[in-house]
């Protein structure tokens, strides 16, 4: 049973999108409110004739022609809406026809005593789905008004006797209809919150992927992979367990980038990216640090168990053979340093940075351990070769 209901329901709001236009559908706030708004029309376009053929019924023919005109106006509205994508115009012509509509039937049913009188109600509700809670009070205030004047006139005896022939069930079904209308109307209100939500969460998972990745490579960024190398040092230091960095740089990048242009060094940087994160476990981190240099946080890993590791990397970096580059084998350069207890994580980042240094220094296409936890410049020594 539930899942027909679910059905019916999915092919409900295929509707309800469908009556949306294109260009409103990106945005969540003004796509909830224009859903909303479609909701009621739909509604409207339902109720409104249904109230005019039951007029017929109680021989009231002036009241069924007040529906039928009251149905047009929301028709109206419904193709504002689709065609314009005018969501205040189509919600103020919904809300207007319909409180005109209430006001007639309530001058023929009775003024005060009319059945119709609490489907006033809608207006302010309506208005607040798909404007806003301003909107909302602007017609609550009009209703409020409404009520007082019905009341006034009521007392002044401005209202004809009701000319429906069976008033005690026209009482009836406008209560059970205005009761299961208003449940109709917050179910699927309520489901299109739930909708708008999903597809905000969504968006913010973009969102946040596109926060910590780097857009050439797909890896985590400078600023994401730092991070977690910080959680990773505080987590280590509080187990006294190892923990190692690798800063990785691409050997002689700028030429790269001088003879083939920077599309294949982009490329580069692709294949690059996809070879040493197909080497590291899940356990650890990898990501771009900059231009051409590259973070891993090796989790568990003494100083000499990650510089084995990083060595086979290298291995695994020089086999790898890439198109455009006429035959040229792409070389990586590694530094690596363990992490010390009381040291930052600045501090560890500076020797695997000394360390680089070094493998660039003695020809490159290395990897140099740094063995002492004294801080190191961030910068390279005096006459050492550029990267």
């Amino acid at each position: 049973m539930a899942r027909p209901i679910r059905q019916q329901l999915n092919w409900l709001f295929r509707i309800i999108r469908a009556c949306v236009p294109p260009a409103l559908r990106d945005a969540p706030n003004v796509s909830i409110r224009a859903e909303n708004l479609a909701v009621t029309c739909l509604l409207g376009l339902t109720v409104i004739p249904s109230y005019g053929f039951f007029y017929l019924a109680l021989d009231d023919p002036e009241s069924a022609h007040c529906c039928f005109f009251a149905f047009g106006g929301v028709a109206t509205a419904m193709l504002v809406l689709r065609l314009t994508g005018a969501i205040a115009v189509a919600r103020d012509l919904l809300a207007g026809s319909i409180f005109l509509l209430l006001l007639a039937l309530i001058y023929r049913t009775g003024g005060v005593a009319s059945p119709s009188i609490i489907w006033l109600a809608v207006c302010p509700l309506l208005a607040t789905a798909a404007g806003g809670p301003r909107i909302g009070l602007v017609w609550t205030g009009t209703v409020l008004a409404a009520v007082a004047g019905t009341y006034a006139g009521d007392i002044r005896k401005l209202f004809p006797a009701p000319v429906v022939n069976d008033f005690d069930l026209l009482s009836f079904v406008s209560t059970a209809s205005f009761i299961m209308l208003i449940a109709v109307f917050l179910l699927i209100y309520e489901r299109l919150n739930a909708a708008a939500i999903a597809r905000l969460d969504q968006a913010l998972d973009v969102i946040h992927s596109f926060a910590i990745h780097d857009e050439l490579t797909g890896l985590l960024n400078r600023r994401e992979v730092l991070r977690v190398a910080e959680q990773e040092k505080e987590r280590a230091d509080r187990h006294g367990v190892p923990l190692s960095l690798c800063i990785f740089d691409i050997d002689h990048f700028k030429s790269i980038n001088d003879t083939w242009g920077h599309s294949a060094g982009d490329g580069v940087l692709r294949h690059m990216a996809e070879c040493i994160h197909g080497e590291v476990r899940k356990s650890d981190c990898f990501g771009r640090y900059g231009g051409e240099e590259f973070l891993l946080v090796l989790v568990g890993a003494d100083g000499q168990g990650a510089r084995d590791f990083v060595e086979r990397v290298r291995q695994s970096v020089e086999a790898m053979e890439l198109a455009g580059l006429d035959g040229r084998r792409v070389t990586v350069s590694a530094g690596v340093a363990e992490n010390a207890a009381g040291e930052t994580i600045a501090q560890v980042l500076a020797r695997a940075d000394a360390s680089l240094y070094r493998a660039k220094h003695a020809g490159r296409n290395r990897v140099e351990l740094e063995t002492t936890s004294a801080t190191a410049p961030t910068s390279p020594a005096y006459g050492l070769p550029a990267r």
